[in-house]
């Protein structure tokens, strides 16, 4: 018993060691501290209010979490930072109000994988300052009133995320500075800011889901790359979006700008896209590309503009070989389109529609290529400056028309509120939906527009296509399928009809379009002409045939034919039971004749009559055996 005891003893001291080695520790704090034990929990106690320390709490040590239940950290605004982080790995700080703080509430230097939750920074220098951080995360924190920035990445922060927080009234929400990379924003709010978020030499980073609302500016980037804005909403904002100093390769997506003073400004950034974007009731310009070249536009939509600037809505000012497609832009007070000193621009797939101004306005600049798009302003076009020669026409090709109908494109639907524009009103005899005479914008060959859309387009209407799958041009025996479908450029309905020797045999008025009939039917012998007949509803009509033959059917008039068709109606539609019903039968009749035959040589003759009638039975047994091996051969 003493043996059990003892060991009964040792398993519980070991138990018990286990437990204290894996329990975590917690310590409680009141006052500035230094959190210097790995794998602590501190958690603070009360407020600290105005204080000088700084700084107030430093961590030193891994794997460290800081849960401040919701207490104040103050600083004297002389002190310089409310907790200090310094190449330390996993720490959490979450529930923590940092205020009055010169330089940070947080500074993190060359960090990976902390992350800072639930938390507020208000009235500091910067928020948060990170240098050297990689891996981080901060959620659901607020950053108000801090008079820098509200989080501050500098040189090399890579790879943090920032979900759910809101930025609101601080110098600049959001500042990544010296090749901070591939950093992601996300579900955030950014209002009442000097700019919502700075990008300076950064690059591939992503700002998804977020809104910027009344900020100096939502989004400025400068010298940044690589970079993409996904379905964000700019609001009342001075400016919206702002790419400057090469910032190149950018993306913005699904993305609305409303009530701002501009929506994008471009400045010496190239190769940019921007699609699937909206611009309503901008103050003054919804688009704007200076000195930057090879940008792309693509399904956007502007509208509703009150343009003070008087540059236009989708202002190009020394900008070369930019592609703008399916663009829309209605109700603007100034000019759509204002080129100015830009060339080889290309304008395509487009809508221009009561501009105050004119549609498009172009001050010396040229080569621009203006195509397949619709015009439909009071005064469509604008000239200023040097008068050079754009291009308002691409070749006539197959395409979709952005406006009247027709399957080819070339030049542009010309016309005004009135319904009396060039495209309204000019010469287009063969219907084919290009006006007859080239528009000469200016009369002095300078630009025109040498295939202008008209709305007279009349459709070449093709007969029915008809296609016969059965019968073709042969012979059948027994039942023959007939099969047939036809095939209209216009209808979806038609009419349809089917002859056998111009005897009717199928009729459908309201026919659908391609759709296969099929039939089957049994015929006598003979030849036959099948005719099917298709005709739209323009009167345009079309007919195809083959002739066939029918060598018999299987029935109560069963091979009424000579002998040969005889046996192969025997083959093809009696069936197993009639091949041997007829094949017991050729047997039968072969064997009588070899009977006979047998029979007519074994007699012997007696007189004259007795030889006729052995020669007789001879030759009709003679008959019926080669009748009978024909009949049995040819089953």
């Amino acid at each position: 018993m003493g043996m059990k005891k003892f060991f009964l003893f040792a398993v519980f001291l070991v138990s018990l060691s286990f437990l204290i080695s894996n329990a975590k520790a917690v310590t409680y704090i009141s006052g500035c501290s230094n959190l210097n034990q790995e794998g602590e929990t501190y958690y603070l106690t009360a407020d600290i209010i105005d204080s000088s320390v700084s700084p107030c709490m430093r961590i030193s040590a891994d794997n460290v979490i800081l849960d401040c239940q919701n207490h104040v950290i103050d600083g004297d605004d002389v002190a310089q930072y409310g907790i200090y982080v310094s190449e330390i790995t996993n720490i959490t700080i979450k529930n923590c109000i940092l205020s009055g703080w010169a330089i940070a509430g947080i500074k993190m230097y060359n960090g990976t994988n902390n992350q800072i939750i639930n938390s507020t920074f208000n009235s500091n220098s910067h928020g948060i300052y990170l240098v050297l951080n990689s891996n981080n995360t901060i959620i659901s924190s607020t950053f108000l009133n801090n008079y820098d920035m509200g989080i501050y990445f500098d040189y090399s922060s890579n790879n943090n995320i920032i979900i759910s927080s809101t930025f609101l009234n601080n110098f600049l929400g959001i500042y990544l500075s010296s090749y901070c990379n591939n950093n992601i924003i996300i579900n955030s709010t950014f209002n009442f800011n000097g700019a919502g978020i700075n990008l300076d030499f950064s690059s591939n980073n992503q700002i998804i889901n977020s809104t910027f609302l009344n900020n100096d500016e939502g989004i400025g980037l400068s010298r940044s790359s690589n970079n993409q804005i996904i379905n964000s909403t700019f609001l009342n904002n001075d400016g919206g979006i702002g790419l400057s100093r090469s910032s190149n390769n950018n993306t913005i997506i699904n993305s609305t700008f409303n009530s701002n003073s501009y929506g994008i400004y471009l400045y010496s950034s190239s190769n940019n896209i921007i699609i699937n974007s909206i611009f309503l009731n901008n103050d003054d310009d919804g688009v704007t590309l200076e000195s930057s070249d090879y940008n792309k536009f693509e399904n956007i939509y502007l509208s509703s503009f009150e343009d003070s600037s008087g540059n236009g809505i989708f202002y190009i000012s020394g900008s070369n070989y930019n592609n703008i497609t399916n663009i829309t832009i209605a109700n603007a007070s100034a000019s759509g389109f204002y080129i100015d000193y830009s060339n080889n621009n290309a304008i395509s797939y487009s809508k221009i529609m009561n501009c105050g101004d004119y549609g498009i306005y172009l001050y010396s600049s040229q080569d621009n290529l203006i195509f397949n798009n619709l015009f439909n302003n009071t005064n469509n076009f604008y000239f200023d400056g040097d008068i050079y020669s754009n291009y308002w026409n691409t070749t006539k090709q197959l395409g979709q028309r952005i406006y009247s109908l027709g399957n080819y494109i070339g030049g542009n639907y010309w016309t005004n509120p009135e319904g009396n524009g060039y495209s309204d009103t000019c010469a287009d005899d063969d219907k084919d939906g290009f006006c007859d005479l080239p528009y000469d914008l200016l009369g002095d060959g300078t630009n025109v527009d040498y295939l202008p859309l008209s709305d007279e387009y009349v459709p070449p209407n093709l007969p029915p296509e008809i296609t016969i799958f059965s019968p073709l041009n042969q012979s059948y025996y027994g039942s023959i399928d007939f099969a047939f479908k036809a095939t209209d450029d216009l209808d979806e309905n038609f009419t349809v009809k089917a002859y056998l020797n111009n005897q009717l045999e199928y009729e459908n008025l309201y026919y659908q379009n391609d759709t296969q009939v099929s039939y089957s039917k049994s015929l006598p012998t003979g030849t036959y002409n099948f005719t099917v007949y298709a005709e739209d509803s323009y009167g345009v009509s079309s007919q195809q045939e083959v002739i066939f033959t029918s060598l018999g059917y299987c029935g109560d008039n069963i091979c009424q034919a000579d002998y040969e068709n005889n046996m192969n109606c025997f083959k093809d539609c009696g069936g197993t039971a009639r091949q041997f019903t007829v094949g017991i039968g050729s047997v039968v009749l072969a064997f009588g004749g070899l009977m006979l035959l047998a029979t007519a040589f074994a007699s012997s003759p007696t007189e004259g009559k007795d030889y006729v009638f052995k020669i007789f039975m001879a030759v009709i047994g003679i008959i019926l055996m080669v009748y009978g091996i024909i009949y049995l051969f040819n089953l």
